[in-house]
């Protein structure tokens, strides 16, 4: 792929995510209490991020150990990883047919509290 990038941190998004909009709906029509709903959902999200993450974090450990991944950290609400590794790997990762998306050179900024 045509992806610039240096050695900073990538947010690489995975293709497959949790259906979260027709489970809330299937579970707000069973009328499930606010506490099933979000223990359902979070659940949810956290089994599809465990299962489509496997390969790509067992692919960046091996390149942890080779020098060329120097740390990454997965997430499970947008199923997601984000990685700091050479520009290489950025490269290869984008390329892997399970990844939707990457977004170098990512930027982290804190959300000021809602008042309230």
């Amino acid at each position: 792929g045509g992806v610039l990038v240096d050695d900073g941190q990538t947010l690489v998004v995975l293709e497959h995510q949790a259906a979260i909009t027709s489970l809330d709906q299937d579970l707000r029509g069973a009328k499930a209490s606010l506490s099933h709903r979000h223990f359902t959902v979070v659940s949810a999200l956290r089994e599809a991020a465990a299962v489509a993450q496997v390969d790509l974090l067992n692919d960046l450990a091996d390149k942890t150990s080779r020098g060329r991944v120097f740390g990454y950290v997965p997430h499970w609400l947008i199923n997601s990883v984000v990685m700091t590794a050479t520009p290489a790997v950025v490269r290869e990762v984008a390329d892997r047919p399970d990844i939707a998306r990457v977004e170098p050179d990512l930027e982290v900024s804190l959300i000021s509290p809602v008042p309230g």
